[in-house]
């Protein structure tokens, strides 16, 4: 009776039918199709163990919004069948413009010879379209279509093309509208959909080899560009096929929808010489490049700023004299150990780095990490918390006040750090973060700030430790080679200027945070422009401060700049103007500085036809009383 069943199992596993599931090619790169355009309805079927044999096959589709052309079957395996899932691909015309049923069916034979008939079906979605031409994409923003990607050219690399060799398919595309751009595989995931480019199967016959798709190399692209893909044709001839191109059209202040085309093609290829097919990706670098993603910056970005923040730490009034006097310590302990001391320098640079990755750790740990990082980024009160924090950590570097930690705290470190040994040396490390204090605090408020946003509490001391890590090198590095201490700027005035500098610039940015709050709030009173203004006027402020303006109406005539004044002056000018060059809705050309500006722009008013706040059900309304598309804008507030 066991045998019977078992039997009974396994010729029901060989007589069962294949399942089928339907998608509309591009869905995974967020394309919906709109009504009057094409797109390809992909068709997966998974076989059973028997297969799914070529001969005989037919996949066909039906629905009340769309109609459809010949199923394109991919290429099977060696013995004509498919073994593994396959998809299926049906060039559909969307007629409908709300969700719509297709229905698939699948008949045939599988690997053993036996008949099969499956069937499935799925629910799809299509938008209205205005300007249903069979592009893909209405106009939307006028009459002219743009940011519509277009095929002007393919050819081979290497002709002629021969059979089995592998070879590289130029395709030359074109993108309409000079202010539109596509993004490639260096661009960051949140900017937009990158492009793809794949050479798709005109049916069973395998004439070519090719990767699937294929993300152009770069970080954006105008105009006309071009696209290598591997290919490897395999047999001599003349074919033809689709490529299909998917592409997000994006200005420096929006992104339209994600457009999908199919435009044919047509390549040659000649006899080889009988070897072996070589394979097209054989040697190749893969073009996807993926940046990491950790919020408002990414992790390069923090790393960068805990280096510049290091330095400019390094050359505040109370940490830059430190260095002599802790290099005098060093001298005499090389004396006292016959010039052994690199451990304890080690040691010294261990203490720097272990306490400020210590209150990385601490601070990471008790901010929000993970899923809660887009509520505590965007949210009015905690904005309003860094403004403030700003706004102190600014006023102090202009010369204010002084951000003193109690005396307790001195008097532990100094006590702590009396002796020799290599815990000793390792409190003195300590003891210079806690002296240096005044000066540093700004610094690693501002980089804290910044890397909490990451929501990640690791990424948070890796920060402060790469902080505490550039400023710990030089004075290891000087505790090795005291002679080099000579070739160090003296003390002076120009570290009371830098101080002042940053202090200007950093009360500049307590208006980004503000301009956080306005925006979750709607109030839109820090518009781009207003935002420009005030921000890019503190660089013009700073280098005022640097000219020393009052000095100029002095009679003793003792005004005068040095060098690294006047270059710093010019520096200082130049980005103000930067920012100024952006007014009047003019994009920046950094799209990292653009994205740093506030979203409330006046240019919105010029390029929509109406603008429709907080109500989803007149905004439909009002787009089809003008016959316009719509814009949905996600603040990321909730």
């Amino acid at each position: 009776m066991r045998t019977a069943l078992v039997l009974f199992a396994l010729c029901s596993a060989l007589l069962a039918e294949p399942t089928i599931a339907v998608n509309i090619d591009g869905a995974d790169d967020a394309f919906t199709p709109k009504a009057g355009t094409q797109v390809d309805l992909l068709v997966t079927v998974t076989p059973e163990i028997a297969g799914v044999a070529l001969e005989g096959l037919k996949v066909e589709a039906t629905s009340t919004g769309a109609s459809f052309e010949a199923a394109i079957l991919p290429p099977p395996d060696e013995e004509a069948t498919y073994g593994a899932p396959f998809t299926v691909r049906i060039p559909m015309q969307v007629t409908a413009d709300d969700v719509f049923e297709v229905a698939v069916k699948v008949t045939g034979k599988d690997g053993k010879g036996g008949a099969i008939a499956a069937s499935g079906k799925g629910e799809l979605f299509a938008l209205p379209n205005p300007d249903a031409d069979g592009t893909g994409l209405g106009a939307g923003f006028g009459e002219e279509k743009k940011g519509v990607l277009k095929l002007k050219s393919a050819s081979f690399k290497t002709i002629p093309a021969k059979a089995g060799k592998r070879n590289v398919l130029v395709v030359e595309l074109e993108l309409t509208g000079d202010e539109y751009h596509v993004y490639g595989s260096e661009a960051e995931d949140k900017l937009g959909i990158k492009t793809k480019v794949m050479v798709l199967p005109n049916g069973p016959e395998r004439a070519w080899l090719a990767t699937g798709n294929v993300v152009p190399k770069g970080k954006q692209f105008h105009g006309t560009f071009t696209v290598e893909v591997p290919i490897t044709p395999t047999r001599a001839g003349t074919h033809e096929t689709r490529v299909r191109l998917l592409w997000q059209a994006c200005t420096n202040q929006f992104c339209i929808d994600t457009g999908i085309a199919y435009p044919t093609i047509s390549f040659e290829a000649v006899e080889g010489d009988g070897g072996p097919i070589e394979d097209p990706m054989h040697g190749v670098a893969s073009g996807q490049a993926v940046d990491d993603d950790v919020g408002a910056q990414s992790i390069w970005l923090l790393f960068f700023g805990a280096i510049a923040a290091g330095l400019f730490a390094l050359l505040m009034p109370c940490t830059y004299p430190l260095i002599p006097i802790t290099i005098s310590f060093f001298t005499k302990q090389a004396e006292q150990r016959d010039g052994k001391v690199t451990g304890l320098a080690l040691a010294y640079g261990f203490g720097i780095v272990a306490v400020f990755a210590g209150i990385g750790a601490v601070v990471g740990l008790t901010t929000v990490t993970g899923k809660d990082v887009l509520d505590f980024a965007t949210n009015p009160w905690v904005n309003g918390l860094f403004a403030l924090l700003f706004l102190i950590f600014g006023l102090s570097l202009i010369g204010l006040y002084e951000i003193r930690l109690p005396r307790a705290f001195d008097n532990l470190a100094m006590k702590t750090g009396g002796g020799g040994g290599y815990f000793s040396v390792f409190a003195m490390g300590t003891t210079l973060v806690i002296t240096s204090f005044t000066c540093t605090a700004p610094f690693i408020g501002t980089l804290l700030v910044y890397a909490t946003q990451s929501g990640d509490w690791m990424r948070v001391t890796a920060c402060m430790g790469v902080f505490g890590l550039t400023m710990a090198i030089p004075f290891v590095l000087l505790a090795l080679s005291p002679t080099a201490l000579q070739s160090l700027p003296r003390s002076g005035i120009w570290m009371k200027h830098l101080k002042v500098v940053l202090g200007i610039i950093e009360l500049g940015l307590v208006l980004k945070f503000l301009s956080n709050i306005d925006f979750a709030f709607g109030t839109a009173i820090i518009r781009r422009d207003t935002f420009i203004i005030l921000f890019g006027g503190c660089f013009f402020i700073a280098a005022l401060y640097l000219i020393d303006f009052p000095a100029l109406f002095r009679k003793d005539g003792s005004w005068s700049l040095r060098k690294g004044t006047v270059i710093a002056i010019l520096v200082l000018c130049s980005i103000g103007g930067y920012f100024y060059s952006g007014l009047g809705g003019t994009p920046l050309s950094s799209e990292s500085v653009e994205s740093f500006l506030p979203r409330w722009k006046a240019v919105y008013d010029k390029t929509f036809a109406a603008i429709v706040k907080e109500d989803y059900d007149a905004g439909v309304a009002k787009a089809q009383e003008l016959g316009v598309p719509i814009f949905l804008h996600f603040t990321g507030f909730q």
